[in-house]
């Protein structure tokens, strides 16, 4: 009767955050209890386990992939259950050396509700960077989640098809808006295992930010061949290397022209109360050519 009724306290009330914290408590009542009535009952084990699997403490670490060196604070969230402390380790992704550590009290209301709390840390430098964390019990991280990567970094970049052959970039500050001049757009040739990246060309973006690249003598129709780029701008590097776009519906016809314009923002979500900085940028496209109206 105790086992029929943890599983009808378990499928009950399911499908929002409140229903599944009191589903939650049910369970574990229900188990402390059979444990402490019944130390006896030959299926004992049973109910052991049931709440050794539902006090289980778990990690894992969200934040952004990339932050702007600007941008003192650099917030993330801690998801957690049944955990007094956490440690942070901040490695350079290139030297692995250790950069910053943080330690983080956690105060659980609960031994088996899953909590958040959010941290800051204070990097301004340019990078690659490696969060680990260390609890004072052994974390279910589920797949590494204690391990997180990301970056910091004045650039964004957008691109696009603008011709046969040919692509447009425009670099800009992720926090203002600004163009930036002199960043460097390279091209790289890899296959689908990514383990090796042959370095093809680069461009260097104008004083409005815009690069053009022309990838006819580069760009073959071999299978098994991806081409890629990433943006620097002396020590700062994009972390991650990125696709060329597509365009299946490119038109050549030279018969007439067209105005296109194209409006960027600095960034695809914004709290409440923030700034919104953006770029409209008109240019007209006619035949391979296009020109900055």
């Amino acid at each position: 009767a105790l086992l029929t009724q943890l599983q009808m306290s378990f499928y009950s009330n399911r499908g929002g955050d409140d229903n599944e914290k009191e589903n939650s408590k049910k369970v574990y009542e229900w188990l402390k209890y059979g444990i402490d009535k019944y130390p006896n009952y030959d299926r004992i084990n049973i109910l052991k386990r049931r709440l050794a699997n539902l006090e289980m403490p778990t990690a894992q670490i969200a934040g952004q992939a990339v932050y702007h060196p600007d941008n003192k604070e650099k917030k993330f969230k801690l998801t957690y259950k049944n955990l007094n402390e956490a440690t942070v380790k901040v490695l350079d992704n290139k030297t692995k050396a250790v950069v910053q550590t943080k330690k983080i009290p956690l105060s659980p209301k609960t031994t088996y509700l899953t909590e958040e709390v959010e941290f800051t840390l204070d990097l301004n430098k340019t990078g690659d960077y490696i969060l680990r964390a260390d609890y004072d019990k052994k974390a279910n991280t589920k797949s590494n989640e204690d391990r997180y990567t990301f970056s910091i970094s004045k650039l964004a970049n957008f691109a696009r098809v603008s011709g046969a052959d040919e692509y447009e970039f425009y670099v800009v500050d992720r926090l203002t808006g600004e163009p930036i001049s002199g960043a460097v757009v390279t091209a790289y040739s890899t296959d689908w295992s990514n383990k090796k990246y042959t370095r093809l060309a680069s461009v260097n973006t104008d004083a409005k930010g815009f690069a053009k690249f022309n990838s006819k003598s580069y760009f073959t129709n071999k299978n098994n061949v991806r081409y890629v780029y990433k943006v620097s701008k002396d020590s700062d590097v994009m972390l991650e290397y990125q696709d060329f776009p597509y365009s299946y519906n490119y038109n050549s016809s030279s018969t007439y022209g067209q105005d296109l314009i194209s409006i960027f923002t600095d960034r695809s979500i914004y709290r409440p109360g923030q700034v919104v900085y953006f770029k409209a940028v008109s240019t007209l496209q006619k035949d391979i050519n296009t020109s900055l109206i």
